[in-house]
């Protein structure tokens, strides 16, 4: 299942559960953002994620990624001058593109009201995190080192807000899948255990104890709640990372989402 089916898949899944908090208020699911998280793995001892064999391409296949050529010089042809621009390949035959004008494209865009309600930030949100943001942080995504065996912990790797006027939301998180590390076939897919990396999701100073993700895929296609309030809140996400020997260096990828329902 590809990403983009994946996220599909899970949307349906928020859709189809209505949550009801207390004796008798009933939440529905109104806003999704997510936030890339990559773990940069070294593995001193093992190495990197193999890549497949080459694989020798027959002579003539449309599909090489290379161009094969042999030049013969015919000294008695007089010379000539060509010129093509933006030479590429259809079916296997070189054809030649000119160049063509800009196209205007037209869009209109109504605004959404639920766009500022839930997101991620680096520092800037409002109201303002509840401890300084790490400089690893980038908007939609954050990008960490780590090495196999020891201990990587990130004090507010991103903040989350909640952004809203209304009396009672409640806000769930959880990765949509393991650390995965993909590779062309046919290699296997490498993987880090979601589990793996711990957080600390908190609104106020200190932060509570570390509790390992929830993984969408793996438990039960679940998500676990942050908790609840009124109003706007923004959150510290602190993640204790600790990644075993037997994963090779390379960069693993999940996606933290974040749900908001009122």
């Amino acid at each position: 299942m590809t990403r983009s089916m994946r996220i599909a898949a899970i949307v349906f899944a928020i859709l189809v559960a209505v949550p009801a908090i207390g004796d008798a208020t009933i939440q529905s699911f109104q806003k999704l953002i997510t936030v890339s998280i990559q773990l940069v793995v070294t593995n001193p001892i093992l190495g990197a994620v193999p890549n497949p064999a080459p694989v020798q391409i027959a002579r003539g296949d449309a599909s090489a990624a290379g161009i094969k050529m042999k030049l013969i010089l015919n000294e008695r042809e007089s010379p000539q001058a060509y010129h093509a621009e933006l030479l590429h390949f259809v079916d296997g035959n070189l054809v030649a593109q000119t160049n063509q004008g800009a196209v205007r494209i037209e869009a209109a865009v109504s605004p959404n009201p639920n766009a500022t309600e839930l997101y991620q930030g680096c520092g800037t949100n409002n109201p303002a995190p509840p401890a300084a943001v790490s400089g690893l942080c980038q908007q939609g995504q954050i990008v960490i080192p780590v090495t196999t065996g020891i201990t990587t912990t990130l004090t507010c790797a991103y903040a989350i807000s909640v952004n809203t006027i209304k009396p009672l939301w409640t806000l769930y998180h959880g990765l949509t899948n393991d650390f995965q590390s993909p590779q062309p076939a046919p290699s296997p897919t490498a993987t880090v255990p979601g589990g793996d990396v711990k957080n600390s999701t908190y609104a106020t100073v200190p932060g509570p104890a570390f509790t390992p993700f929830v993984v969408f895929a793996d438990d039960g296609g679940v998500w676990a709640q942050v908790g609840t309030g009124s109003n706007s809140k923004t959150y510290c996400v602190d993640l204790k990372i600790l990644v075993p020997n037997t994963a090779r260096s390379g960069t693993y990828s999940s996606v933290a989402t974040y749900l908001l329902y009122f």
